[in-house]
């Protein structure tokens, strides 16, 4: 059985590269310098944070109850690597 996961996501003025044979996404942007709901980063506060993203895991939704509820395996999207600052842009990785 084959089921389609649509998810929205926008990617505006970003070059993302798709590797379909490895399943890796390349210039995805994790962290910009401005939030929505009107938060703004320090590009010297987000080169600090790059460790905390690199090998972090990718999940899908939340976690059912509380923040630290345990995942079910079918929740996991993947693990972030090759974390790196865009002068003027944020975080992609």
């Amino acid at each position: 059985m084959t089921e389609t996961l649509q998810e929205f996501t926008t990617s505006h003025g970003q070059t993302l590269r798709v590797d379909s044979a490895t399943g890796v996404l390349r210039g995805v942007k994790l962290l910009g310098l401005a939030s929505r709901n009107g938060r703004r980063y320090r590009e010297e506060a987000l080169a600090e944070a790059i460790g905390l993203y690199e090998g972090a895991k990718v999940n899908v939704n939340h976690p059912k109850g509380h923040p630290h509820a345990p995942r079910d395996y079918e929740e996991r999207l993947g693990v972030i690597r090759n974390v790196a600052l865009r002068g003027g842009e944020g975080l992609f990785g």
